[in-house]
């Protein structure tokens, strides 16, 4: 897990420990199998499961994975805890201040929506004011989840723009680069990243 976001694994008690709570809370939930538990019993067990961590003992690379594993866990039996993650990882106070950003998207104008060529993570690039007579752009971003290079199709007239789960890199414009020499682009900037 640690070689896919390119990292170096804690020591080994660390890992150990990691790799043990978060089988603790698998084990809690393949103990609750055929108790026909409601939605929020589920939401009580992951919520208890994340407890057993205290967010002091890791670094921002060591939460990251332990929410990717918690995320994944609720993902299989369908249940969204991002904002209990966003909690344990930033606290209130900046969980909040993501979640008043997050709604940012509903005041969007229009948005194009991606996946993210690597993690297939959503990447969104939210409109805020359009005015006519500006020129078609590839947009490229790096996805923050993984930090995988991808590429927004090209959309004119677009003034202002904010970017959700993911980092502007560069634009291009669609009467320089046609598709087959945006790919082209969008290849080099990735061998060049690496390669750094």
């Amino acid at each position: 897990m640690w070689e896919k976001h390119g990292l170096m694994p804690s020591e080994k008690y660390l890992s150990d420990k990691m790799d043990n709570l978060i089988n603790a809370c698998l084990i809690d939930l393949i103990n609750s199998d055929n108790k026909n538990l409601s939605h929020s019993d589920f939401e009580t067990i992951l919520d208890k499961g994340i407890d057993r961590f205290n967010d002091l003992h890791y670094d921002t690379e060591e939460k990251e994975i332990i929410a990717e594993k918690f995320n994944d866990i609720a993902t299989i039996i369908n249940i969204d805890i991002s904002k209990r993650l966003n909690i344990w990882m930033y606290g209130r106070v900046l969980s909040t201040i993501n979640d008043l950003f997050s709604q940012e998207e509903t005041n969007f104008v229009g948005s194009q929506i991606i996946k993210c060529s690597d993690c297939n993570n959503t990447l969104t690039q939210g409109f805020l004011e359009v005015e006519g007579n500006i020129p078609s752009y590839w947009t490229i971003v790096n996805c923050e989840h993984c930090g995988e290079t991808n590429l927004f199709p090209a959309i004119g007239n677009i003034k202002e723009t904010v970017f959700l789960n993911c980092t502007y890199v560069n634009l291009f414009v669609k009467a320089e680069f046609d598709s087959s020499l945006i790919e082209q682009q969008l290849k080099k900037l990735k061998i060049n990243k690496k390669g750094s």
